[in-house]
């Protein structure tokens, strides 16, 4: 009970990102659940850590709306252009007949 009226507390005063600081991360569901409109993120999961880990999180919030300084966070970094090709169409389905042979019965 204490913890959902620390996150709604936290909410009423504006905060609407929470980064949580644990290998064993197991906050980030309840945070999002105690409140509407929020993100709650990992930086640290069991066995991943540093700065790989920070940067995942960093783009996880990106995706859902956060504003992040990547010039800032990534310095020394370069663009690089993606493809502009158009991703090939193509079915990884075996062919079948559409009346296959034989008796069914």
């Amino acid at each position: 009970m204490e913890f959902q009226s620390v996150v709604e507390g936290l909410v009423a005063q504006g905060c609407r990102v929470f980064l949580e600081s644990s290998p064993h991360p197991v906050l980030t569901v309840g945070i999002e659940e105690s409140a509407d409109r929020v993100v709650a993120l990992e930086s640290l999961r069991r066995g991943e850590g540093g700065l790989r880990r920070l940067v995942d999180a960093a783009g996880e919030a990106w995706v859902r709306g956060v504003p992040i300084d990547w010039a800032g966070m990534l310095a020394g970094g370069r663009r690089v252009d993606l493809p502009t090709y158009p991703f090939q169409h193509q079915p990884y389905w075996l062919d079948s007949p559409r009346h296959p042979a034989g008796d069914v019965t």
